[in-house]
């Protein structure tokens, strides 16, 4: 089968989505298919894989930059090169816009992965309300819709009437693995014997409510002697987090790693005591997948996908939700960081219960496993292909 994924989200930016499309793409490559990755709307976009091919879509015809018509007749021009059996847009709004419309001119089918992005959006002004509007009227005549999550399962039904199944992120259960050993990741950070290491692999945007664990570090520290290590490129928030951190007097305890090489998080799993995840929105998140492989304590917001994956107290631990799931945070809920702490300082005090929770963890990732995932999905597309009408 060959497949051309669309995005308007991908390398050299790093988080769970541009990844979770990549692993996809190799794994359906690594069975015998033909996979490539268009990029819609990020010029500096890049591959990253030596499995798939990879084109960036220009918006320009001729020396006028059309916007989105622009990128349908240059996505137009890669079909005709690639010859797809199908195209798969990540996204609703402007990918699930143009792969749509790229696929109905070209008499191929494509399906619709809802990630996130689109549904938890929410239109911020007059422009944002209008193209939204848009660019969901058009992604809404996909052939078939997938959602990471359940949550975004019953957004899309409840909001737009349509249906979709759930298809996970999955996880790459041979790098991230309890036999690696996170020690001499400690050792170069400098942790103290004894000292607890809190570990939030998550980058510094609102929606993943990274806040909440750096207001809760005071709490923690009276119970534990803890550090908390914040693994993400140092965009967004990164200069607002600095200055909580030293308001509260924690500064030194608050350290801001940057970004970490996607071969070395298994190790910064693997050093951590406890791995939290206090997102506001959440699809099935590959970080936590990836924590949960390592065989981490995950200790999570029970919002979106993450509800979905963890059961409390199980393979995971769960506390109430800040607020409703949106990528546009307005407002912050005090109450959710003692909730947070006391759920931190609960799961620090307890090696049994730790110990118990990774293992349960690595039991329930082992399904997620990307060569499962993508036959999985494989078995999707092969099943939008027969029916899709021939003229």
């Amino acid at each position: 089968m060959r497949i051309l994924m669309l995005t308007d989200s991908y390398f050299p930016e790093v988080g769970g989505s541009e990844t979770a499309i990549r692993k996809l793409g190799d794994a359906m490559v690594d069975a015998g298919h033909t996979v490539g990755v268009a990029v819609i709307s990020k010029p500096n976009a890049a591959n990253p894989s030596t499995k798939l091919s990879f084109w960036n879509v220009s918006s320009r015809i001729g020396g006028m930059d059309c916007k989105f018509l622009g990128k349908i007749h240059n996505l137009r021009r890669i079909v005709r090169e690639f010859q797809p059996d199908i195209i798969n847009a990540h996204f609703m709004l402007e990918s699930g816009y143009v792969g749509v419309k790229t696929a109905k001119a070209e008499g191929i089918p494509c399906v619709v992965t809802n990630r996130g992005k689109g549904l938890y959006n929410k239109a911020m002004n007059v422009i944002e309300r209008f193209l939204y509007w848009l660019w969901n009227r058009g992604a809404l005549h996909a052939d078939r819709f997938l959602a990471t999550s359940d949550e975004m399962v019953d957004i899309l039904r409840e909001r737009y009437g349509r249906d979709s199944m759930v298809m996970s992120n999955g996880v790459d259960t041979v790098a991230f693995s309890p036999e690696k050993n996170g020690q001499p990741i400690r050792d170069r950070h400098g942790v103290r014997p004894g000292q607890r290491v809190i570990l939030c692999a998550r980058r510094l945007v609102p929606k993943n409510g990274i806040e909440y664990i750096v207001r809760a570090l005071p709490l923690i520290r009276e119970k534990h002697d803890t550090v908390l290590w914040l693994a993400s490129p140092l965009i967004r928030e990164y200069e607002r987090l600095k200055q909580i951190a030293a308001e509260l007097q924690v500064s030194e305890y608050v350290h801001f790693l940057g970004p970490i090489l996607h071969d070395e998080l298994p190790l910064y799993f693997r050093a951590a005591d406890v791995v939290v995840q206090p997102s506001i929105a959440e699809a099935r998140s590959l970080a936590c997948l990836e924590a949960m492989a390592a065989g981490s304590a995950v200790i999570a917001t029970a919002t979106g996908g993450l509800a979905e994956m963890i059961t409390h107290r199980g393979n995971g631990y769960l506390i109430d939700p800040f607020m409703e799931s949106t990528y546009a945070v307005t407002t912050f809920d005090a109450t959710g960081v003692d909730r947070l702490a006391r759920g931190v300082i609960d799961v620090l005090g307890d090696d049994q219960l730790r110990s118990s929770m990774g293992k349960a963890a690595r039991e329930y990732v082992m399904e997620y496993a990307w060569p499962k995932v993508a036959e999985r999905t494989i078995k999707v597309y092969a099943d939008v292909i027969r029916s899709f009408p021939r003229h």
